[in-house]
């Protein structure tokens, strides 16, 4: 049964370049798992939006990590709550799942896509999951998120190309699990660059929400 709960606003924190973290109360009754999302509903908007959950399991809060511009109503609005502001979470819903085995996984992650891989690599740490897992995260500008994940992932490449990122891909083909994070584009060529190299499609798991308009 998917689940609804209202969730109170406590604080927003900057942290890239027009890049910002929002933190809510997590009622007690709310639970899931690292690499999860979910739909928030905003008051007076009518068509809900999803994110995947930035905060790990064990914190005591619930938050998500966006870009902000100004094309998206939700976002407009979402900048300018304040303390106990409230907004509507569904779920969280499944993305990506993390098999508490020695399997290999290997998080592509495109601009603000990180913010999955970052729950997971903090919840297999406070977990002490045995999965081995690299990353590499392809950004134009500053790689949000950064010191954290490459502190917390057994490898970790941050290329600013798409060049360089193919490069590091092509160098990187040994895992057992391919797990794509980004913009509906990215997740399309990443998933084609793969099946060309000979990896099984049942191998790699894109975002559940590609193509939805921010």
């Amino acid at each position: 049964m998917i689940k609804l709960n209202w969730i109170k606003f406590i604080k927003k924190e900057e942290v890239g370049d027009n890049i910002y973290s929002f933190y809510f109360d997590k009622p007690k009754n709310v639970s899931f798992k690292s690499g999860q999302y979910g739909l928030f509903v905003m008051p007076s908007l009518v068509r809900p939006h999803p994110f995947s959950l930035s905060s790990s399991p064990s914190d005591e809060y619930i938050c998500f990590t966006t870009t902000i511009h100004n094309e998206s109503p939700f976002k407009n609005k979402i900048m300018k709550f304040k303390k106990d502001s409230k907004l509507l979470m569904v779920g969280p819903l499944q993305n990506f799942y993390l098999y508490e085995d020695d399997r290999k996984y290997l998080f592509l992650a495109q601009g603000i896509g990180i913010t999955p891989f970052k729950s997971i690599l903090e919840e297999r740490k406070a977990r002490n999951i045995s999965s081995n897992i690299s990353l590499i995260h392809v950004s134009k500008n500053d790689h949000v998120f950064g010191k954290i994940t490459n502190k917390l992932a057994d490898k970790a490449y941050y290329p600013h190309s798409a060049q360089d990122f193919q490069q590091l891909l092509s160098n990187n083909l040994e895992a057992d699990y391919f797990y794509i994070a980004g913009s509906k584009r990215f997740v399309n060529e990443t998933k084609l660059f793969l099946q060309k190299n000979n990896i099984d499609s049942n191998k790699i798991v894109g975002d559940a929400f590609l193509g939805y308009k921010y």
